[in-house]
């Protein structure tokens, strides 16, 4: 499955002049393949929609509190924060999204990881913060939540901007990570199209199940 189905990215980066409600009149929109193929867009939202998304956020920082084994912050919720992310959907029959906020605190980093493999598409809206999503060229043939046992070769960043969206589609050798600086809260929304046949009983995920709108 490529990022590809998920709408119109072309091959590069060009503007997207979209009318719908909420979504920026001009997205910035990247398809890259290096390390492995990933999307970015920039002016996701509409100013104003991603206002109310700023003010969400901060409603969260105000309850942050590392609450996961991993030591970062992780709530769940039960609606659908970014609706505009449908326009990257194909065909979602029995498929669910699931989304939560996560907020990482001060010199932080997650494990190199390749995302579960329920998850059949991800997605990350950079709200508040500094850093990016680090993309490592890595040879190790692991799944999830096995870590890599080579090397990486080199690393690419996606860099830190506020409205940018990263997207990509878990599959082998899509090792990622991410780390905070030392005054740094990292606050975003993860979105996910998962397939919930797939999703290992006890996950989070599977009490905020949410409907695609098509």
């Amino acid at each position: 499955m490529s990022v590809l189905q998920y709408g119109f990215v072309p091959d590069h980066a060009t503007p997207a002049f979209i009318t719908r409600r909420g979504l920026s009149l001009v997205m910035e929109v990247s398809i890259h393949q290096d390390p492995f193929e990933y999307t970015v867009v920039d002016n996701f939202m509409s100013d104003e929609r991603f206002a109310v998304i700023k003010e969400l956020a901060d409603e969260e920082k105000s309850k942050f509190e590392p609450n996961c084994r991993c030591g970062k912050y992780i709530r769940w919720v039960d609606e659908d924060l970014i609706p505009e992310s449908e326009q990257w959907y194909g065909d979602t029959k029995g498929l669910k999204k699931a989304m939560h906020w996560a907020i990482c605190p001060p010199d932080y980093t997650y494990d190199l990881h390749i995302d579960p493999w329920w998850r059949l598409h991800t997605m990350v809206l950079y709200i508040d913060g500094k850093t990016g999503t680090q993309l490592h060229s890595n040879d190790s043939e692991g799944i999830y939540p096995q870590l890599p046992n080579k090397e990486s070769n080199y690393v690419k960043e996606v860099e830190w901007k506020e409205n940018r969206l990263f997207l990509h589609n878990p599959a082998p050798k899509t090792w990622h990570t991410y780390a905070t600086a030392k005054d740094e809260l990292r606050v975003v929304i993860q979105a996910f199209l998962i397939d919930p046949k797939q999703v290992p009983e006890g996950r989070g995920e599977l009490d905020h199940l949410i409907d695609p709108i098509r």
